[in-house]
């Protein structure tokens, strides 16, 4: 018999990934503080602000270098908005 893993303690950066791709809605505009807090109601993830930051610049960056994420045959995209000096991040379908 096999025993069950363990649950991490922490997530990683991939999990988050996933559920930013899957839970955001589509076309609207969101703060990492927004998306921090949907993460951790929905998820119980602790992720702090510095992270989701990060997490969130890294997934920008790595889509300009070929990152796809693919939902039910349609490309989504993240991309970062500056508005009025704030980052904000807005999850798009790509036909």
């Amino acid at each position: 018999m096999f025993k069950k893993a363990p649950e991490p303690s922490k997530r990683d950066w991939i999990t988050r990934t996933v559920n930013i791709f899957h839970d955001l809605k589509l076309n609207k505009l969101y703060s990492p503080p927004k998306i921090r807090e949907q993460l951790a109601k929905k998820y119980n993830d602790s992720i702090s602000p510095n992270t989701i930051r990060k997490l969130l610049e890294t997934i920008v960056e790595a889509q300009k270098h070929g990152l796809q994420f693919v939902v039910n045959g349609k490309t989504r995209k993240l991309i970062e908005r500056e508005v009025s000096n704030r980052k904000l991040y807005e999850l798009i379908e790509i036909d």
